[in-house]
């Protein structure tokens, strides 16, 4: 994108006569409520819009529907799998309660397991895992975290598969759906250049701090803040 002021995502769509997108969740959301509340217009070369890294709200989803008329197609992966493992093609329509990320490219499987590495039937939340080709090897110098992490595919002889840490459910229809994470599971990433921005526009917040911590793929983290309270 141009590092031009005042020009957005539309200008430059226009401007280089693009028809068709590949946006970052976050990034497109943010875009959309733009264009419903009309503070950035729909870009008239456009012709298909593809979303991923990150779950895509149906919100933003019914919005971008209902406003621009353009195709959109939802997309699952990680750079574990090879960034795109999963599509759905939601069209130009789209009224549902969340947004499906569909079903496995060519050459790709996908399962949504129980702790025990059995198939769920459709309908009940299970952990997803992806298989076939495009995974990685495993973590450079971190063999536990690629034990972990890369098992072996019950379901596909001699096959590997990885453990997205994702939950998701498998839809009637065969698609999958990726659930929403719960709040204990949600990270923030930050810097401390950030933490200080924030600590200076609330200056009476530095009565107490408090720690948290999680651990995500076998790394422990720790996280400091001030209240306030």
């Amino acid at each position: 994108m141009p590092r031009t002021p005042g020009r957005g995502p539309t200008d430059f769509l226009d401007d280089q006569a693009i028809t068709a997108a590949n946006l970052p969740a976050c990034l497109w959301q943010q875009w959309t409520a733009c264009i419903e509340q009309g503070t950035a217009r729909v870009p008239k070369s456009l012709r298909l819009l593809v979303v991923g890294s990150g779950r895509a709200e149906p919100k933003s989803m019914r919005a971008w529907c209902a406003h621009t008329g353009i195709p959109v197609i939802n997309t699952y992966g990680l750079t574990e799998t090879a960034t795109t493992s999963l599509t759905y093609e939601v069209g130009t329509y789209f009224d549902r309660d969340t947004v499906p990320v569909g079903v496995p490219i060519d050459n790709v499987r996908a399962y949504v397991l129980d702790g025990n590495l059995r198939e769920l039937p459709p309908g009940v939340p299970g952990e997803l895992y992806i298989g076939g080709v495009g995974l990685a090897r495993g973590y450079l110098s971190r063999p536990g975290l690629t034990a972990g992490r890369f098992v072996a595919d019950p379901y596909a002889r001699c096959g590997r598969m990885y453990r997205t840490g994702d939950r998701a459910r498998r839809r009637y229809d065969g698609g999958i759906e990726v659930l929403p994470k719960s709040p204990r599971s949600r990270t923030v990433s930050s810097s401390p250049a950030s933490g200080r921005r924030r600590q200076q526009r609330r200056p009476a917040a530095c009565d107490h701090q408090r720690a948290h911590r999680t651990r995500i793929l076998g790394t422990q983290l720790t996280g400091r803040w001030r209240t306030a309270d």
